[in-house]
């Protein structure tokens, strides 16, 4: 069978169909002499996850390190530790922002608070899972949602409760 090479480089989505498909064919005789010509941050996830193994050169870092969700994964999968070119875009995200510190950091994620801070939800179980102590960066969020009575039962569990109500006044509560 003959292949038009210069045909498929110069079509990237035939380019990624053929890199994907040899990927779940585990062909890495393909996959390694087409992964120079892969731009697509997914493909080279899964790459590095199914035929690699491992982490791969700064040059495909630079490209998982785009988007959130592969910079994520290839952290937890073929890093299994921080993978600093990706924490610009995982910060982009609040919930891969939370299982980032959950998962990868252990710990705080701070470039990742802003973001956080935004949803009520990942507040909330970012102060109780990951900080273990009050977000005041998220409070704003967490007092306008109905996590308001969540996170009120664990300052008090964490005898943070007055220091609470003293920073915001506005919130009611009789013990």
């Amino acid at each position: 069978m003959k292949i038009n090479i210069e045909g498929i480089l110069k079509n990237p989505n035939k380019l990624n169909g053929i890199f994907d498909e040899a990927i779940n064919n585990g062909n890495k005789k393909l996959t390694d002499a087409l992964i120079k010509y892969i731009k697509n941050p997914f493909l080279i996830y899964k790459y590095t996850r199914e035929i690699v193994k491992d982490k791969v050169n700064d040059d495909l870092e630079n490209i998982i390190a785009k988007e959130e969700i592969t910079s994520y994964y290839y952290a937890k999968y073929a890093v299994k530790g921080p993978f600093q070119k990706g924490e610009d875009a995982i910060a982009r995200n609040a919930e891969f922002s939370y299982a980032y510190a959950l998962n990868i950091l252990k710990g705080p994620f701070p470039k990742g608070e802003d973001i956080i801070a935004k949803d009520y939800y990942f507040s909330f179980i970012y102060a109780k899972n990951i900080l273990k102590d009050k977000f005041p960066k998220g409070e704003p969020t967490i007092i306008k949602s109905f996590y308001l009575y969540e996170y009120i039962r664990f300052l008090k569990s964490i005898d943070k409760i007055n220091e609470f109500l003293k920073d915001h006044p506005e919130v009611k509560y009789e013990d």
